[in-house]
């Protein structure tokens, strides 16, 4: 007798340890919980079918074969036992669902959209808590299963390890507002949370998308894809909904909110993706964007005439919305009936466009009360381009007070191959104390040592409706931020300087892109590097920002190095010195000079010594192989010295700069600090 009872318990035991881990959970506290009829696939075949089922009443500890008028229901949890498909053919719901490894729930394929809905309680429970425990298959290869929060759950969490492959995914109709509970934990609002990579086919439908039908106004409903995990819209007619209450003149539609912290893509749709705001003040859109959303052809946040809800598009720091694959951004800006319609970069969270011949309009603001686009366009090679702009100049002006108080961060993919035409825009709230749009304005960029400007054409009355715009043309660096200032608010800017030999003398040539109240430069001279006296002086323009070229003669260099520098001194005494230039006269041997190295201040100074006069080409290499310099050197023959500035993007680490003539290649290897 002890042997046999003693087998039984083991059986029971042993039949137990098969269940899910939810179920033996349930098990383990079944004295505090209400049991649960729980059904289990018994084998392939359709939902509604009794013989597919095996059904516990008793939280899935024992299980019997479902007998006529026992099928699942929205008060039970559902398992899709390993090595069975169990087939749906109308809607159905259920409180958790799990699908083991080698188990599938399916439509049966076609066009068959049937909805599966978890969370689901009909017994007068609200804020149910589910999940989707998915280690097998949701769905399948073009099905278009719709995954539904139903109005009863205030959670519910997909995961797994499988795979989903569905149609769409949707809340349904008003969702009860759940109070906060030490219990329960929620307050509100229905989330769904998706925890597992999602292909939603569409079929030329909204597939990621608010209710199919009226809500309540004061209804919440948050959707989170968790970070890591990406969400496909693979179907191209399908697309990014939430407009279907403004569209059919409903007044209710509660508020939604979107938290991309995985990934969202769009990128092979070609319908249009929209937001319109309810017509219902208390209603709002809300798309936080924590990862990367991928933007379809056609993407639309917009206003239609009796819309009082608003829309808030966020980029957080780090994060970034693609548009690249866009040819149509629509979005609302200040002024409009629901408020500031545009992205907001917080952080380095950033916007990316193609950019080619004609305009490409970035719509961003630091805030959402201050709306800063970028127009730019780009008349060399397409390119890929993120934008970003913050209240915050990482790098101060010299004169801080005659600038606009916004940075815009603007990056290229390849570097190299643009001409760009920039248009930034702003309010007169955005203006230091002392800037004047009326004055002297220019776009300027920083290079990682200075600004360098551009002169700036502003149109425009500085109001939310007629903002500033500043325009400038000619731009070929990137992956710099750019601000809008004054003339007088910017140093001096040294384009280039050189020195060579010519005939029996050395000649000095150099050129200034900005200067900003200078007075004069000096040409010192030094035969050994380290003791200057004065060659001669230039007087300088003053004030200019379109390129001045200067240069000096040496009639009475010495035999052997000459070494030289300039003193640029300003109006009010103060000066700079500019890098110390190398020339030999004489006979020296062939040979390229990079000085100093390591290399200091993104300046790159080369001296070609007893070079054959011609054209000569100096690239920059990284330790991978990439061209990050290319540029030519016109050599007057003999022995010359130039100085080259290096792109912003150039970081510390070690380079190669190849020099290559007719007959001449030669290689050299610098470090940058």
């Amino acid at each position: 007798m002890g042997y046999f009872y003693t087998l039984k318990i083991m059986l029971v035991m042993k039949k137990m340890f098969t269940f899910s881990t939810y179920f033996f959970f349930l098990l383990l506290v079944g004295t505090q919980i209400k049991a649960q009829t729980v059904y289990r696939s018994l084998g392939s075949g359709a939902w509604a079918t009794f013989g597919t089922w095996e059904r516990s009443t008793d939280n899935g500890v024992t299980f019997a074969p479902a007998i006529s008028g026992q099928l699942p229901t929205s008060n039970n949890s559902v398992i899709i036992a390993s090595g069975h498909t169990v087939t749906i053919e109308a809607t159905k719901s259920c409180l958790n669902l799990t699908i083991q490894s080698g188990g599938r729930l399916s439509t049966g394929g076609g066009t068959n959209a049937f909805s599966i809905r978890p969370g689901t309680s009909s017994s007068g429970t609200s804020g149910t808590i589910a999940t989707v425990q998915n280690d097998g298959i949701l769905g399948g290869t073009g099905e278009l299963m719709v995954l539904e929060l139903p109005a009863t759950a205030a959670q519910v969490t997909v995961q797994g390890t499988g795979t989903y492959e569905i149609g769409r995914i949707r809340a349904i109709t008003t969702n009860t507002n759940y109070p906060t509970s030490a219990t329960t934990g929620h307050a509100n609002n229905a989330k769904l949370i998706i925890d597992r990579d999602m292909k939603l086919n569409g079929l030329n439908n909204y597939a990621f998308s608010e209710p199919n039908s009226a809500v309540a106004a004061t209804d919440v409903f948050i959707y989170t894809i968790n970070a890591g995990k990406t969400v496909t819209v693979a179907d191209p007619g399908s697309r990014w909904e939430n407009t279907i209450m403004a569209t059919d003149g409903v007044t209710a539609g509660g508020s939604y909110t979107y938290n991309i912290n995985g990934t969202l893509d769009l990128s092979a749709t070609t319908a249009t993706s929209s937001f319109i705001p309810y017509a219902n003040a208390s209603s709002s859109i809300t798309v936080n964007v924590n990862g990367t959303v991928k933007l379809g052809a056609v993407f639309k946040a917009d206003t239609v005439n009796t819309s009082l809800g608003a829309i808030a598009l966020n980029i957080n720091n780090g994060a970034l919305v693609d548009a690249t694959a866009t040819t149509t951004l629509t979005v609302g800006k200040t002024g409009t009936a629901s408020g500031n319609i545009f992205f907001v970069t917080n952080g380095t969270g950033a916007l990316r466009r193609a950019v080619g011949a004609t305009d490409v309009t970035f719509p961003v603001g630091a805030v959402i009360s201050s709306y800063s686009p970028v127009v730019m366009s780009n008349a060399g090679t397409l390119d890929n381009f993120t934008v970003n702009v913050s209240n915050t100049i990482t790098n101060a002006a010299p004169v801080p007070t005659k600038v606009v108080n916004k940075q815009w961060t603007i990056n290229e993919a390849v570097a190299g191959g643009t001409v760009g035409t920039i248009r930034l825009s702003w309010t007169t709230a955005s203006q230091a104390a002392s800037f004047n749009p009326a004055g002297v304005v220019v776009i300027a960029s920083w290079n990682g040592t200075r600004y360098i400007g551009l002169p700036a054409v502003v149109t425009g009355t500085g109001t939310a409706a007629d903002p500033y715009i500043a325009t400038a043309t000619g731009f070929t660096d990137f992956n710099r931020a750019f601000i809008v200032a004054n003339l007088d608010a910017l140093p001096l800017s040294l384009a280039a300087v050189k020195a060579y030999q010519s005939g029996t003398g050395i000649k000095l040539d150099w050129a200034t892109s900005t200067e900003i109240n200078t007075d004069k430069f000096i040409v010192e001279k030094s035969a050994d590097g380290t003791s200057f006296t004065t060659l001669g002086t230039v007087t300088a323009k003053g004030n200019s920002i379109t390129l001045s070229n200067y240069s000096l003669f040496d009639a009475a260099p010495v035999t052997g190095n000459n070494y030289y520098r300039l003193k640029m001194i300003d109006k009010d005494g103060s000066y700079t010195y500019s890098v110390i230039l190398k020339v030999a006269i004489g006979k020296v041997k062939t040979e390229v000079v990079i000085a100093p190295n390591p290399v200091k201040g993104n300046q790159l100074n080369v001296q070609l010594n007893s070079f054959e006069k011609g054209t000569y080409n100096v690239n920059v290499y990284n330790n991978v192989g990439q061209l990050m310099l290319n540029k030519v050197i016109n050599h007057e023959g003999g022995s010359a010295a130039q100085v080259l500035n290096l792109p912003a993007q150039i970081k510390t680490g070690t380079y190669q700069v190849v020099i290559t003539g007719t007959d001449v290649k030669v290689a050299k290897t610098i470090i940058v600090e």
